[in-house]
């Protein structure tokens, strides 16, 4: 069985947080196998994350690429769909205002809820292996990508 890395996504800030207001941290992330959330794996997660001290909390932006396994709605075939997105979001200190995304009392930023929706929310409503996907056949259920069915 695999095991599922989950604890990368939470980022301890406490060296950012202790340094002057725009202080700068930059940390890549190149991992396997990432689960966002319990309903959420990423087979590849690539991330160039910028985390920036803007006294309120820490300013994460950067890039992000995520491999799913995804399954194709016409033929059913499981195939490695690539995201690609821009981050830029606030996490606020718990201590300040309460936001959607904060850093905790001992200073761990927690990138999962924040993959999360942004992944959901690229992930297309349909969801096909190729463009031009045959899908099924309605008869006898072969791929009508890799073979011709003979139901005609």
């Amino acid at each position: 069985m695999v095991k599922l890395n989950r604890s990368i996504l939470k980022i301890n800030v406490g060296h950012v947080l202790n340094k002057s207001v725009g202080f700068v941290k930059l940390i890549e992330i190149d991992e396997k196998l990432v689960s966002v959330s319990k309903d959420v794996v990423v087979n590849r997660l690539l991330a160039k994350l910028k985390f920036t001290n803007t006294h309120p909390g820490i300013l994460v932006s950067g890039e992000i690429d995520a491999k799913c396994m995804t399954e194709c709605i016409r033929c059913l075939v499981h195939y490695e769909n690539v995201t690609q997105m821009n981050v830029s979001e606030l996490y606020t200190v718990s201590n300040h205002e309460q936001s959607e995304f904060q850093v905790d009392d001992k200073c761990i930023l927690d990138l999962g809820p924040l993959f999360r929706e942004l992944l959901l929310v690229e992930e297309p409503i349909r969801v096909l292996c190729q463009q031009d996907c045959k899908g099924l056949c309605v008869d006898c259920g072969v791929n009508l990508n890799s073979q011709s069915c003979k139901c005609d």
